[in-house]
């Protein structure tokens, strides 16, 4: 089944079975750098909610890369595309008041070729979060992730404490994502965010570069930042959000590992992060 008929075929579940909390999220996002690297991504979610704390997730992802100075004697033409695709479940158990355990369980392929993906193309990412409750305005979630933020698949602490000063302002202090939320009038809200923010793909069947009269090929390929944005959010007709966000990276590193268990670092400055998208609510 390819791609896109599976998408399909969890919007005919949605409509026979889901119950609430069901959309599909479309964006585009842009990083423009001087140097080293630039990325233009399109990327589709979708989430279907169920009863008794049940919803399902899938997304899929394309990453088109350019390699910049000084990277002029690695091969790009194998690369310039990088897929990412995963389904998901989430189950949320209550254990007793205000106090909730959160479970996701996430398989994903991340490759340069669907045709050529093997062991090193799966993902198996999962989290299991802890939330409490103390008053109507605030909560903590904390726990830990298993995925690939970091590069190569590990466990790793993530925690974020909600609060809720009033209706028009929002505070979420976590790691890996701060933000503050701002209702501007009854359809718009802006958003505030730092984050850390990273991209991890297996590469195959595809060489890198002529080294020392050597032929050398991909292993993988890290991206990581620290990201601030700003963006406007507007809701419309249906309870749909169209969003626009613009913003700058820092701490921005590219590591490549190639066959021979070299790793080439690269360190670079981002000009600007252009992303926008549309959130579509399928329950009206």
């Amino acid at each position: 089944m390819g791609r896109y008929q599976f998408f399909i075929l969890m919007l005919c579940v949605c409509k026979v079975f889901c119950q609430n909390e069901n959309s599909l999220n479309y964006e585009r996002s842009y990083n423009t750098n001087a140097d080293v690297i630039s990325t233009v991504k399109d990327g589709l979610k979708l989430e279907l909610g169920f009863k008794k704390g049940f919803s399902l997730f899938s997304n899929y992802s394309n990453t088109k890369i350019n390699l910049l100075n000084p990277l002029g004697d690695f091969n790009q033409k194998d690369i310039e595309n990088l897929y990412s695709f995963d389904i998901g479940i989430k189950k949320q158990v209550h254990l007793k008041e205000n106090l909730n355990l959160n479970l996701v369980l996430n398989p994903q392929i991340r490759t340069n070729d669907f045709d050529y993906i093997n062991g090193t193309s799966f993902n198996f990412n999962s989290s299991l979060i802890l939330e409490k409750k103390f008053t109507p305005k605030s909560k903590l979630n904390i726990g830990l992730e298993y995925g690939t933020l970091f590069g190569k698949s590990s466990i790793y602490p993530v925690f974020d404490y909600n609060y809720n000063f009033s209706n028009q302002f929002h505070l979420n202090i976590g790691f890996p994502k701060t933000h503050l939320k701002f209702n501007w009038f009854t359809k718009n809200y802006l958003t505030l965010a730092l984050e850390y923010d990273s991209y991890y793909s297996s590469i195959t069947n595809s060489y890198s570069r002529i080294k020392n009269n050597m032929l050398l090929e991909y292993n993988s390929l890290f991206i990581n930042k620290t990201q601030t944005s700003l963006s406007y959010n507007y809701t419309f007709f249906n309870s749909s959000i169209i969003n626009f966000s613009i913003g700058k990276s820092f701490n921005n590193t590219l590591k490549i590992k190639e066959n021979n268990n070299e790793i080439s670092d690269y360190s670079f400055n981002n000009n600007l992060i252009i992303s926008m998208g549309i959130k579509y609510n399928l329950n009206k």
